[in-house]
């Protein structure tokens, strides 16, 4: 559909890229592979860094946008890892740090006996960021696992075939904890302050560069790895008997854009349409696209809408109750 003019035009926004040309190409790939939501909130981070906002906030915000961001590209690319959950017997600290440092195992919680089973888990798949805990109510001592941020980190990372030990690895956990713990982007974003962070400040600055440098790196590898997706979207489809859950597993995992949603819908079965109908697939209606001048919009194919349709020729009486 052609761009249309806005009828009551808004003042134009400022330009929000400076002449990195990574911007650009971060807000590109990250509409065209992960969803326009995160492509827009991006260009604000550029509107923020680039532009005279004249917000006092500034540096917050742009925190709060990046950990949004990070955290759509984490889902997007993330892959589960396998757990091992079991029961430390034993008292000694250093024996069982001991112990667990051969091994290089998650211990959960959990009470599950089997240290011979979890020899046989491949090392190479768990980090070093375990920690250990005691356990009042079973005794011992536990091993806690990382926190979910890392845990997704290293999971996106192993979808992409990168290992953690890689140099751009370990900048996409710095952008995220930093050698300082103010300048942690969750703490930069809540709480973890009593004044405003200005902007200028240069941790916040380089927490920016660093940012440009890990999405750009990131999502270059995503671009060259993405028909990957197509065999994981076909054995979803294959699936007779669906649930909320898959459905709800689809829209958290696999970018919300129009390639992917074309190629999902495109002749699924009806077994489909009550698990999508649950998980909310046919409100989120694609909304007009703005410029990023914000002077014209177009409003993009929805494909769900020619499912909905197809559905109807072929079973009228259980499709219109989702009309």
């Amino acid at each position: 559909m052609p761009a249309s003019p806005l009828l009551d035009s808004p003042p134009k926004l400022p330009n929000p890229y400076s002449g990195d040309p990574r911007e650009k190409v971060i807000r590109r790939r990250l509409d065209e592979l992960v969803g326009s939501f995160a492509a827009d909130l991006f260009i604000d981070a550029c509107r923020i860094v680039n532009t005279s906002t004249n917000l006092k906030s500034s540096a917050h915000l742009l925190a709060h946008l990046l950990r949004e961001i990070d955290g759509k590209i984490r889902d997007i690319l993330a892959v589960k890892e396998p757990e091992v959950p079991m029961k430390v017997a034993g008292t000694k600290e250093e024996e069982i740090r001991q112990r667990i440092g051969k091994l290089q195992i998650p211990i959960e919680p959990q009470v599950v006996s089997g240290w011979k089973e979890a020899v046989k888990v491949n090392p190479a798949v768990y980090g070093d960021k375990y920690k250990l805990s005691e356990s009042p109510g079973n005794g011992g001592y536990i091993l806690l696992p990382p926190d979910d941020h890392t845990k997704s980190i290293n999971n996106a990372l192993r979808g992409l075939g990168i290992a953690k030990t890689e140099p751009i690895a370990q900048q996409w956990q710095m952008l995220a904890e930093g050698d300082d713990s103010k300048y942690k982007l969750h703490r930069l974003a809540h709480r973890g302050w009593s004044y405003v962070v200005p902007l200028s400040d240069e941790k916040v600055q380089e927490k920016w560069q660093l940012a440009l440098a890990v999405y750009d790196y990131i999502l270059q590898r995503f671009e060259e790895n993405y028909d990957e997706l197509f065999p994981k979207l076909d054995e979803l489809k294959k699936n007779p008997t669906p649930s909320k859950n898959d459905a709800s597993e689809l829209k958290r995992t696999f970018p919300r854009n129009l390639v992917i949603s074309r190629y999902f819908f495109n002749k699924l079965s009806i077994a489909w349409l009550q698990p999508l109908f649950q998980a909310g697939f046919f409100y989120d209606v694609n909304p007009p696209k703005f410029s990023e001048e914000g002077d014209w919009f177009q409003l993009p194919p929805w494909p769900e809408a020619d499912y909905l349709r197809e559905m109807a020729l072929i079973e009228p009486a259980q499709s219109v109750r989702y009309f």
